[in-house]
């Protein structure tokens, strides 16, 4: 537990022991709590960190993580529409983190950032999509997001799809009317 609440205790270990700090991290599978940027001497373990997802999802390390690995990432972009700046940053072990925790993310970071609510279509749909999800979960986020379902037809479940006209969050056309009376 000291371990994953001191950051700083990571990196102050020797260049020399790294190889046995990575087997420690991995053997007491130890999440960090808090990231720290990495300098010139603790990069490699940082990376080491970031690559097999030592670190706890949360919205401070999210954030640490797109300004390290991401130019100009602008902080209204991370607070305003999280998950689709995950999906749209190229972090790809960030992503699949994320993905994999789907669930714990949601909770815990997407539903948490106040001013979340600017996700675009795209991660909506693919959030709302999600398996893992419970139908709570789901109703949450589209009481949480100011977004528009142009095509109903992409969303898969019908609680969902009715969720979303219910909560007047779909373009309405004909054609979205009809596949909704049509399920």
């Amino acid at each position: 537990k000291f371990i994953n609440l001191t950051p700083s205790f990571i990196y102050s270990i020797d260049k020399s022991f790294e190889g046995k700090a990575q087997k420690v991290l991995e053997k007491l599978e130890i999440k960090l709590e808090v990231l720290c940027l990495p300098d010139k001497e603790t990069k490699s373990i940082f990376n080491y960190i970031y690559e097999n997802h030592y670190y706890q999802i949360n919205a401070n390390n999210i954030s640490l993580l797109l300004h390290h690995h991401v130019e100009n990432i602008e902080e209204q972009k991370i607070t305003e529409s999280n998950y689709s700046t995950i999906l749209n940053s190229g972090c790809k072990h960030l992503i699949d983190y994320v993905e994999n925790n789907i669930g714990f993310y949601t909770k815990n970071v997407f539903l948490k950032l106040e001013s979340n609510t600017k996700e675009n279509e795209k991660s909506i749909i693919k959030l709302l999509n999600k398996g893992e999800l419970s139908i709570i979960t789901k109703a949450d986020i589209i009481i949480k997001q100011e977004i528009v379902i142009t095509n109903l037809s992409e969303i898969k479940e019908i609680e969902v799809r009715k969720m979303l006209i219910e909560k007047n969050q779909i373009d309405v056309t004909w054609r979205n009317l009809y596949r909704y009376y049509e399920t």
